[in-house]
């Protein structure tokens, strides 16, 4: 599995992937000029700092996978976080880090990894959407619950027909997708971030699996409150 891994910090090198690209993000000057000699080495020494934090990542890195390549990125993280996920090929990215979520990243077949703590699959919720998601993560899962939330949109007058439509569509996908997994199911009509978090909960689910089609705002609200690691499949 090549993976690229995006970080600000040291972590614990313990997730899975045999070939991974470190992305470390710094905060930098952006696009803001440099007018004063005493600024221009002070960027400097940080760069240089930063240069030699991200070099002793990569060698503990080393000692555990195949790390085929570093980036320090300053500013434009997303471009980079682009740029280094097509370059490699990458299957999954691991964001041990906050920013914002690519929208590009969602049309990209790759699995998106937002870990709290030790990644674990002892419990899991999958929330499904209008994508077809990697089965092969779902089948990590030693315990899956699939749930599928139809938020009303409005007027409902117009709407009650898409509505009962976008139900029934739900109730078939859902059906397949827990025989085939051996899962409980249930679809209902609800809020999608709210709803997610709260069978999360009930649940007690360690990992919640986000179907790419919930959108980005979705998700990124979902990986913001969730206590539980999220997995975008």
């Amino acid at each position: 599995m090549r993976a690229v891994v995006v970080l600000r910090d040291e972590i614990e090198p313990s997730f899975d992937a045999e070939e991974i690209h470190l992305l470390v993000l710094e905060n930098g000057t952006g696009g803001r000029a440099i007018s004063e000699k005493g600024e221009m080495r002070a960027m400097a020494r940080d760069k240089i700092r930063a240069i030699r934090r991200a070099e002793k990542l990569f060698e503990r890195f080393e000692e555990f996978y195949n790390v085929s390549g570093l980036s320090i990125a300053f500013d434009r993280f997303e471009d980079e976080l682009i740029h280094t996920v097509e370059s490699l090929g990458a299957e999954v990215v691991y964001f041990f880090t906050s920013m914002p979520l690519p929208e590009r990243l969602l049309s990209e077949n790759v699995t998106l990894v937002f870990p709290r703590g030790g990644l674990s699959f002892n419990k899991a919720l999958y929330v499904h959407s209008s994508s077809t998601p990697d089965t092969a993560w779902l089948e990590r899962a030693k315990e899956l619950f699939i749930l599928a939330i139809v938020q009303p949109t409005m007027p409902p007058e117009a709407s009650s027909r898409k509505f009962r439509e976008e139900f029934e569509r739900m109730e078939r996908e859902t059906e397949e997708l827990s025989s085939q997994l051996k899962a409980e199911r249930a679809v209902i009509r609800g809020n999608i971030v709210e709803d997610t978090l709260r069978y999360s909960e009930k649940h007690g689910a360690d990992t919640i699996f986000l179907n790419r089609g919930l959108g980005k705002e979705n998700i990124e609200k979902i990986v913001e409150r969730a206590k539980a690691s999220v997995v975008v499949v």
